[in-house]
């Protein structure tokens, strides 16, 4: 297969994955019906051997897994019921080297997809042998994950990122996928240099707690983007998240206003109006147009930064609050001024904040559940309806060799902004907070590409948009001027948000006509 017809056929499972359903996904001609698939014709097979060998056999394709425990297996039981996913049949075993572990298979009937557990009543020293590894499986040309080493995690052809799921291919679309299921803040999966892939525990972790559990969901399928519909699918099964309808609120639903990196209106104002004014006169200039915006976005702008507490330094935030010398009256006088809802922007904690002495941190983000009810109720007072997090891939990125932090700081945030009634976007996320977001009903969108959309973010968003939408949020191109036609379409046909950056006076009317109502609803 040439390099050219390889990128067409991913391109074109990426772009047809950008608004496909996230809740279950149809199998070889079934139908979803209330957010689970169903199948024709689903057959996988499990079986494990007292030597400790296991096989997982997939009917269509016709793939086989296969791996051994390198001890003998016990207690081996075959049961079957049924979970969220759906109804299964699973083979329970115990083993006893290197260490006492009890295992599950768990193949379910109307899905491709399989979920291993494993369990460790006495504990561990990691790094322990994982489970499942498989050093037999279909050896497929292809493979895409995505990267840990960059802002967004774009897609590469080259490197298997350990936090990333791995997703293998051949020209003819089958596919296979393999990820953590669980503990996705400290999943490693991985190939040895002998091909035998692996899920576990990342390395850095050094012990594993007395009755530590992690799951792995394998899913093979024929179709790249049906494969990543059932995988997303089940695991959202397995948390109770529904991704949101693309209308659910206001800013999917309408068309809105963005002041991120490459906007007009970025760290820039009119000094004859002031930062407050100028957002005031794009709301009046849009509703003069007959094209009115359904939100305003604050990007890094809005709050003091640093250890001299100026808005103008984009480094961390001294306080999360509206910055006097912008805001004289505050966040929530100004928001009752433009009478818009606001998403605003955060970074990560500046080492002058006073945050630092006040609450529990973990490296420049907070992990203490006061702080985060304190900036959820100090957001929601000021009109805020989404909170975006930024710099998720460094800056505020907590301490990773423990097994607690990464997930405090992120549980910690989701439940504060729900308390509120507040949504939240991630930007510059990791693979694995793509998958975690899979736990939070009030993520509802992702950044997928860098700052300032236009062509050459194209193959990063189709890519990462496939991920996050069968993750169960919707993707964000990030911001774009309206002249800019393919962009537009783009945005529109994401089925995600859609905002500008314009400069007042400056919009094509022409274009966002054609993508929306005149009352601001765009055409999904």
């Amino acid at each position: 297969m040439s390099r050219a017809t390889l990128g067409y056929l991913l391109l074109t499972c990426a772009l047809a994955g950008c608004g496909a359903p996230a809740s279950g996904g149809p199998t070889d001609g079934g139908k979803a019906e209330g957010g689970q698939s169903r199948a024709t014709s689903v057959s996988v097979s499990v079986r494990v051997d007292p030597q400790g060998h296991y096989f997982v056999i997939f009917s269509n394709p016709a793939f086989t897994f296969a791996g051994s425990l390198g001890s003998a297996a016990a207690s081996i039981k075959e049961q079957s019921g049924a979970d969220a996913v759906g109804r299964y049949h699973e083979v329970t075993f115990t083993s006893a080297s290197p260490v006492a572990q009890t295992d599950g298979i768990r193949a379910y009937d109307s899905l491709p997809a399989v979920v291993f557990t494993v369990t460790y009543p006495a504990g561990a020293t990691n790094p322990v042998a994982p489970f499942p590894t498989f050093d037999t499986q279909p050896q497929l040309p292809y493979h895409i994950t995505y990267s840990d080493s960059a802002p967004f995690a774009p897609v590469t052809f080259d490197v298997l990122t350990p936090d990333s799921p791995f997703v293998f291919f051949d020209g003819n679309a089958n596919a296979f996928i393999l990820s953590a299921a669980t503990n996705f803040l400290n999943a490693s999966t991985v190939m040895s240099s002998a091909g035998a892939i692996s899920s576990g525990i990342d390395p850095a972790i050094k012990t594993l707690p007395a009755g530590f559990s992690h799951k792995t969901i394998l899913v093979a399928q024929q179709g790249i983007t049906a494969a990543h519909a059932t995988w997303g699918g089940a695991l959202l099964s397995m948390s109770g998240k529904t991704r949101a309808p693309n209308d659910a609120t206001p800013e999917l639903e309408r068309f809105g206003y963005w002041t991120d990196s490459g906007a007009h209106y970025y760290f820039r104002f009119d000094k004859t109006l002031g930062y407050p004014g100028t957002l005031i006169a794009v709301r009046d200039y849009f509703k003069k147009v007959e094209l009115p915006i359904a939100y305003m976005q604050l990007d890094a702008w809005w709050y003091p930064k640093g250890p001299t507490q100026a808005w103008n330094h984009n480094v961390g935030m001294y306080l999360y609050e509206a910055d006097a010398t912008l805001f004289p009256k505050g966040l929530s006088a100004f928001q009752k001024d433009i009478a818009l809802p606001l998403i605003t922007h955060a970074n990560w904690i500046s080492p002058s904040s006073p945050y630092v002495g006040e609450y529990k941190m973990s490296n420049s983000v907070s992990i203490d559940p006061a702080f985060w009810k304190d900036i959820a109720g100090y957001i929601s007072a000021g009109g805020v309806s989404i909170y975006e997090q930024d710099f998720l891939n460094e800056n505020a990125l907590p301490i990773t060799t423990n097994l607690t932090d990464q997930e405090a700081h992120l549980d910690t945030m989701a439940a504060a902004m729900a308390a509120r009634g507040i949504s939240m976007q991630y930007c510059m996320p990791l693979p694995r907070q793509y998958l975690q977001a899979t736990k939070y009903p009030n993520l509802l969108t992702t950044r997928v590409s860098a700052d300032r959309f236009e062509r050459p973010r194209y193959q990063d968003f189709l890519y990462t948009s496939l991920l996050t939408s069968s993750l169960g949020a919707w993707p964000w191109t990030d911001v774009f001027f309206s002249v800019e036609t393919d962009n537009v379409l783009m945005s529109t046909l994401s089925a995600g948000l859609f905002g500008v950056g314009d400069e007042i006076g400056k919009a094509s009317l022409t274009n966002l006509r054609q993508v929306m109502r005149p009352d601001g609803v765009i055409v999904k």
